[in-house]
C-alpha cells in the first residue's frame, strides 16, 4: 500500500509541475503578445539599398520580396533603405555614385547590398574597380543555374571588369510609347508592331496639320517629347541607323569607318525630312526628366522614347491615364535582326560589407523561378532571372502583348548602346551626333557628319574603309 502511496503521490506532484511551466508559458506567451516581443535568436540585419522607389508595382515587388524573406529566414532581417530616403532629391544627381563609391571604398561599408544601377563605370578613376570590391556571382553556381542561358557571357563580363556583381532582375525594351488619346485626336491610328520611317513620317505629319488648325496656342501638340537632361533620341536614331547599314556584322565591328558614316548620313537625311513639321518643343533643352515625364500623360505629346519601365513610372502618376498608353516598336527602313533591349544589374555586396555572406545568400534568393513569374506579372517586363515565365504572356493587355511580341520577333538579340557607340565605336560612344540638331533645322547632315570627322581626326581616331 505505501509503494502505491508513493506512486501516486509522484504523479500528482509531477502533474503539479507540469501544470505550473505550461501556466507559466502561457503567461509569457500572454506578455510577448502584449509587448510585440519574440523569443528568437538575435536577428543577422542585412542592410539593403534598393531600387524603385515610387515606380508603381516595381517599388511593390522589391519590398513584398522583402518582406517575404525576412519571414522566411527568422535569423536575419532585411533592412530596405532607399537612396531617395539616404539623399533626397539628389539622387538624380552624381550623389549616388558619390556616395556608392565612398562606401566601397570605406574600411567597413554602412550596407551590405550597395544599389549600382547597372553603371559598370561607377568608379570611374580606377580601372577594375568592380573587381577590386565587389563579390563576383559568376563563381556562384547556384548563380549560374537560375540565370538565363547565354546572359552570363563575355560580353556582361567584360562590361564588368572580369565579373558579374549580381543577379539580372529587369530586363527591359525600349519603345516609342504612344498617347493614343493624342493620336485619336490628330487622327492617326499608329501600329504597334512593324512601323516604317515613312509611317513614322505620316504620324509627325499628321501632328503638324493638326497644330495648323489650331487658334489657341494651349491647344498644340508635340510629336516627340524630350527633356534635355536625358535626352533618349539615340535609342531611335540607332534602330534606324541600323536598319540602313543593314549589316550586323559592320554594326558590331568597335569602331567607326567609312560605311558607318554613309549610313549615319542617311539616317540624319531621313531626320531632316521630319524637320519642317517641328517634331520637338523648342523648348525641349531646358526641360528636367523626373519633374516632366508625367507630361505626357497629358495628352500634349504623341510620343516619348523610352523603355518599357515607363509602365511602373506611370502607374505611380496615374493608373487610369496610363491605359492610354501604347508601347510601339521602334521605326526602321527594312526588318532588322536585333532590338534595343537588354537586362540590368542593379546591385552588388562589397567584399568589405558586415554581412556579406547572408548578403549574397539575399540576392541568390531572388534569382528564384517564383520571383521571376511575379516579376513579370507586375512590371510587364522581362527578366534575367530562369524560370517557367521568363517574359510575359500573350492576352492580357496591350503591354504585355508588345513584350511578347518583342520577344517572339527578336528573341535574345537585344542590344543597349551607349551614346552612338555602333556609330563612331565605344571609346567615341559619347561623341556629338546631331540628331536633335538635325530635327531643329539648324543645320545639315553634311554639316554634321562633317563636324564628326573632324571630332574623330582631333582625337586621333582611324575611320577605316
Amino acid at each position: 500500500m505505501s509503494c502505491k502511496r508513493y506512486i501516486t503521490g509522484m504523479i500528482l506532484l509531477m502533474a503539479m509541475v507540469a501544470f505550473s511551466g505550461c501556466r507559466q508559458w502561457n503567461q509569457q506567451q500572454q506578455q510577448n503578445r502584449t509587448t510585440g516581443t519574440v523569443n528568437r535568436t538575435e536577428q543577422t540585419v542585412i542592410r539593403f539599398m534598393g531600387q524603385w522607389f515610387e515606380q508603381g508595382d516595381r517599388e511593390r515587388f522589391i519590398r513584398e520580396f522583402v518582406t517575404e524573406y525576412n519571414f522566411r529566414n527568422q535569423h536575419v532581417r532585411v533592412e530596405l533603405v532607399f537612396p531617395e530616403e539616404i539623399m533626397g532629391d539628389r539622387r538624380g544627381d552624381k550623389d549616388l555614385e558619390v556616395f556608392v563609391t565612398e562606401q566601397l571604398r570605406s574600411r567597413v561599408t554602412d550596407y551590405d547590398i550597395l544599389l549600382l544601377n547597372n553603371d559598370y563605370a561607377l568608379v570611374a578613376d580606377e580601372p577594375g574597380w568592380a573587381k577590386k570590391y565587389l563579390v563576383d556571382f559568376a563563381e556562384i553556381p547556384q548563380f549560374r543555374e537560375t540565370t538565363v542561358k547565354g546572359l552570363i557571357n563575355d560580353s556582361i563580363i567584360g562590361l564588368w571588369g572580369g565579373i558579374v556583381p549580381g543577379p539580372l532582375v529587369e530586363g527591359f525594351y525600349y519603345t516609342l510609347w504612344c498617347n493614343t488619346n493624342v493620336a485619336n485626336q490628330v487622327g492617326v491610328e499608329v501600329k504597334q508592331m512593324g512601323m516604317t520611317f515613312d509611317d513614322f513620317r505620316t504620324y509627325i505629319q499628321a501632328v503638324h496639320a493638326y497644330n495648323e488648325k489650331q487658334t489657341n496656342p494651349d491647344d498644340r501638340k508635340y510629336a516627340l517629347f524630350e527633356a534635355g537632361d536625358w535626352r533618349t533620341m539615340n535609342y531611335l536614331t540607332n534602330q534606324l541607323y541600323m536598319s540602313i547599314l543593314n549589316d550586323d556584322e559592320e554594326y558590331f565591328r568597335d569602331r567607326p569607318s567609312e560605311r558607318k558614316l554613309r549610313a549615319w548620313n542617311q539616317t540624319l537625311q531621313l531626320l531632316q525630312t521630319l524637320a519642317p513639321y517641328k517634331p520637338l518643343n523648342p523648348q525641349y533643352s531646358g526641360k528636367v526628366w523626373n519633374d516632366s515625364f508625367h507630361e505626357f500623360l497629358d495628352d500634349r505629346y504623341l510620343f516619348f522614347i523610352n523603355g518599357s519601365w515607363m509602365y511602373s513610372f506611370w502607374q505611380n502618376v496615374d493608373r487610369q491615364k496610363l491605359m492610354n498608353m501604347m508601347p510601339v516598336e521602334l521605326p526602321v527602313t527594312r526588318q532588322v535582326n536585333n532590338y534595343i533591349g537588354g537586362y540590368q544589374i542593379m546591385w552588388g555586396v562589397p567584399k568589405n560589407a558586415p554581412n556579406r555572406d547572408e548578403a549574397v545568400k539575399f540576392l541568390l534568393a531572388m534569382n528564384d523561378a517564383r520571383v521571376a513569374e511575379k516579376w513579370v506579372r507586375y512590371t510587364k517586363c522581362p527578366t534575367g532571372i530562369q524560370g517557367k515565365l521568363a517574359t510575359v504572356s500573350m492576352g492580357v493587355d496591350h503591354f504585355e502583348d508588345f513584350t511578347f511580341q518583342i520577344d517572339q520577333k527578336y528573341g535574345k538579340n537585344k542590344i543597349n548602346p551607349l551614346g552612338s557607340q555602333y556609330v563612331f565605336g565605344f571609346n567615341n560612344r559619347w561623341n556629338h551626333y546631331f540628331a536633335h540638331e538635325v530635327l531643329l533645322g539648324e543645320i545639315t547632315p553634311a554639316e554634321a557628319v562633317r563636324q564628326i570627322r573632324t571630332a574623330l581626326s582631333n582625337n586621333n581616331v582611324a575611320i577605316v574603309p
